[in-house]
């Protein structure tokens, strides 16, 4: 048996959190890499910060990962974003030390998400500071510069649909940057936040996909009283909801430029009223979690 495409499956720290009594950011990165040999998980985006200041820790970090052939995503700082304005040298600076930083710690992909989950970071922003059209502009300023940036390093640049801008104007913010190493970062339901069809999103940003977080959300009847939205997107584990998992995994494989080896990070948001609900927070975030692991490990398995 075999993976399609040799893609990697691994999860995002902060849906799988450790026991509670591991308090260490260390310990905790550490237990996680545990779990990912005990559900053959190959990818992660940690739990917690490296610490750059701990040789020691980085080392003993480093040493299970290449024993557990676990490779990690880690974070693009939003200096990023700040490239094109007057703080420009100071955000290059930054940037380039990340950069530097995550080659000599063997990773591939840097990732953001622009929005901050604010009106004030989306495309719908109409305030007197910087509107959408303007903030969407600012950030094709600011990958043409990073884009040299990452070429050079031999690194690749990963930009979330974050509630922010649609498929369709991130695949054209990719095509106007022009870059092989700059790309976008596929959530495959954040769709839901920008009002947009989540598997016609995935369809429009395939192409240029760099990595992804895998996601499920099943459309309910609004869960609080009031004069709301009759509906309401709510999170829940994958092939459980509405948006085609398979599809969204064709079209990878299919769109993708480089769907060798391709990284499917599961990701499980919005739970809402049913963590609230839950005995043990923990241990419902895990269960839904593995669960969602085992669908698609059956999904991606090929003789």
């Amino acid at each position: 048996m075999a993976i399609l495409n040799n893609m990697r499956i691994g999860w995002v720290g902060f849906i799988y959190q450790p026991p509670k009594e591991i308090e260490c950011p260390v310990e905790k990165i550490l237990w996680q890499l545990d779990q990912a040999k005990r559900l053959d998980c190959h990818v992660l985006q940690p739990v917690a910060p490296l610490p750059k200041d701990n040789p020691e820790a980085l080392a003993k970090i480093k040493a299970k990962m290449a024993e557990y052939d676990v490779e990690f995503e880690l974070g693009c700082p939003r200096a990023i974003f700040e490239l094109a304005g007057p703080n420009g040298e100071a955000a290059k600076k930054e940037l380039q030390a990340e950069i530097d930083f995550a080659k000599s710690f063997g990773a591939k992909i840097m990732r953001t998400g622009y929005g901050k989950l604010i009106m004030e970071t989306t495309r719908f922003y109409k305030g007197p500071a910087v509107t959408g059209k303007e903030q969407y502009d600012n950030i094709i300023a600011c990958l043409k510069i990073a884009a040299p940036m990452f070429e050079a390093a031999g690194m690749y640049y990963a930009q979330e649909n974050h509630l922010d801008f649609t498929g369709r104007e991130l695949a054209a913010i990719f095509e106007e940057v022009n870059s092989p190493n700059m790309g976008i970062a596929l959530d495959t339901a954040n769709g839901f936040c920008i009002f947009s069809d989540p598997n016609e999103e995935i369809q429009l940003m395939a192409p240029w996909a760099i990595t992804s977080h895998i996601k499920d959300t099943r459309i309910e009847d609004k869960t609080q009283e009031g004069d709301y939205f009759p509906l309401i997107p709510v999170g829940c584990a994958l092939g459980e909801g509405n948006i085609d998992i398979p599809a969204a995994i064709e079209a990878i494989r299919t769109k993708a430029r480089y769907p060798e080896g391709f990284h499917l990070i599961v990701e499980q948001g919005w739970f809402a009223y049913q963590l609230d609900e839950a005995e043990d927070k923990v241990a419902f975030a895990h269960e839904v979690m593995e669960r969602s692991i085992a669908y698609l490990k059956k999904l991606v398995t090929v003789d």
